[in-house]
């Protein structure tokens, strides 16, 4: 296993380093250079909750997770807390997209065993932003999408913002219906926003098909920031786009793994109750790539997703 380089101290004179005292950070190497990756995350999330205003720790604390991602076996391990067994899966990360302009979005996403048994979902960002909260109704919560028999699902995420999500350490609080509670944490690297969107050829914005089957063109896409253990996949999307309030109604939608597909034809391939041809009105088409990790039991996604109106005329 490589030693890792850093361009920046080791830890900051605060921490003591360079009198040779030992810190959570000094631990999380020694651990790292063993091959403890549950240990090396655990003091990695000590170091940061003791240096909240130190940068270097910070860049230091991102920097060796980022490497550890490179050496663990799949690019995942786990850590000291585990998702209860109702929720069979969860995504956290962040989501840009563009349309008009570049918005982002801190996203989670995941399923459960049963319909609404999560009664509280908590993020926050160390030490005390509370960044969503399903009973304060901070973010927008859903859980009105099904997928029996293996699960239901549900979403929360933030309000569009100019601002990419913060690396760094984050709270995670679960309430079940049950009163089972679930106290987790997690880190995202500074990695985990794309900067740039897929590049889409048709449909033009705004463009007009006299045809219920449209086709739609873009470009392969891959962001600058993944990484060879990361997994791909991207899903299309279409949305009626009606006035007055422009709700999300999907209509069509096709997901998929690793690939280099770069067109797609609305018929009846789509998924679930997805239509065989669009009817005449106004649509949103979606094209999104989902890059994704494991920390812990969590799914560590960077989306990124270029929207486009247009309309079928007849």
């Amino acid at each position: 296993m490589a030693l890792l380089v850093l361009s920046v101290p080791f830890v900051s004179h605060a921490q003591g380093f360079f009198s040779g005292s030992e810190t959570p950070l000094t631990r999380a190497h020694q651990a790292y250079l063993t091959g403890d990756f549950k240990t090396m995350a655990v003091n990695l999330r000590q170091a940061l909750e003791e240096n909240p205003t130190d940068s270097l720790v910070k860049e230091n604390a991102l920097s060796l997770l980022g490497k550890a991602y490179e050496v663990a076996d799949k690019g995942q391990f786990q850590v000291d807390w585990r998702l209860p067994d109702e929720i069979t899966m969860l995504k956290i990360g962040a989501k840009r997209t563009f349309k008009d302009d570049v918005t982002y979005r801190f996203t989670v996403y995941g399923s459960t065993a049963h319909l609404k048994s999560i009664t509280q979902l908590q993020v926050i960002q160390f030490p005390d932003q509370v960044i969503l909260d399903k009973q304060a109704g901070i973010g927008n919560w859903d859980d009105t999408n099904t997928i029996p028999p293996t699960g239901h699902d549900f979403s929360i995420e933030t309000n569009k913002s100019r601002q990419p999500v913060a690396g760094g350490l984050y709270l995670l609080n679960i309430t079940l219906s049950d009163g089972t509670q679930t106290k987790g944490w997690f880190i995202l690297d500074d990695d985990i926003n794309a900067s740039t969107s897929p590049r889409v050829m048709t449909p033009s914005m705004d463009q007009v098909f006299t045809t219920g089957n449209p086709t739609f063109f873009w470009q392969n896409f891959i962001t600058p920031e993944y990484k060879p253990f990361e997994r791909r996949s991207f899903w299309v999307g279409i949305s009626r786009f009606e006035p007055p309030h422009y709700d999300w109604n999907e209509v069509w939608g096709y997901y998929e793994g690793p690939s280099k597909r770069e067109q797609i034809t609305i018929d009846s391939h789509g998924e679930g109750g997805s239509v065989s041809k669009l009817e005449k009105g106004s649509y949103v088409f979606y094209i999104n790539y989902h890059e994704r990790r494991n920390f812990g039991d969590l799914i560590i996604t960077r989306d990124s997703t270029t929207s486009r109106n247009f309309k079928i005329s007849q």
